[in-house]
């Protein structure tokens, strides 16, 4: 069983997360989705979450986001009609 534990991932509250694997990298990413707009890409390494990236471009809250089969593409929507 996996647990972690954030006291502030994101400056509102987290909407959406989607996990998913690159087996070629050998590596397991989390991507979180909020109401700040954002979306956050954490590495899980040794249980524990390093965040990798916050990407940025929505102009609403961020309800949905997934990664494809291979963890290379990942996809979000928001509140704002835009898919990413």
């Amino acid at each position: 069983m996996y647990s972690a534990y954030f006291t502030i991932a994101h400056k509102e509250g987290i909407w959406c997360c989607t996990w998913g694997e690159n087996r070629n990298r050998n590596k397991q990413y989390i991507i979180t989705g909020s109401l700040d707009n954002g979306l956050i890409a954490w590495e899980w390494i040794n249980s524990q979450l390093k965040c990798l990236y916050q990407f940025e471009g929505h102009r609403l809250g961020v309800i949905s986001v997934d990664i494809n089969s291979t963890g290379t593409l990942a996809a979000s929507s928001s509140l704002d009609s835009q898919v990413s």
